[in-house]
């Protein structure tokens, strides 16, 4: 792995699924005992929360990684412009929406 991109969609996939892991366990009935029941487990739905929302802004900056700075797209093959427009201009425009923000009128 020799890129910035690399290393993080390798340490976002493995947060991601330690996500999906610990969200099962906290909605399985038969692995709720690890964290001391059903209450206690519920309890911990506003970390798992949390995290899904820092592993979406982590997904979008190593997407961000491989189009503005990995070496796929600094190579000639890819056209300056179509690289600033769809990383610099139209990924943090989209993912601003799909947060759930509101709309701004440019």
């Amino acid at each position: 792995m020799k890129t910035w991109h690399a290393w993080f969609g390798l340490a976002t996939m493995g947060v991601f699924f330690l996500q999906i892991a610990f969200g099962l366990a906290t909605v399985t009935p038969a692995l709720a005992g690890v964290f001391g029941g059903p209450a206690k487990a519920k309890s911990l739905y506003k970390y798992h929360r949390a995290l899904g929302y820092a592993l979406v802004a982590s997904l979008l900056f190593t997407a961000h990684l491989g189009g503005a700075h990995s070496t796929w797209s600094l190579s000639p093959a890819v056209s300056s412009g179509a690289r600033i427009t769809a990383f610099w201009v139209g990924l943090p425009r989209e993912s601003h929406r799909d947060l759930g923000c509101p709309e701004r009128r440019l």
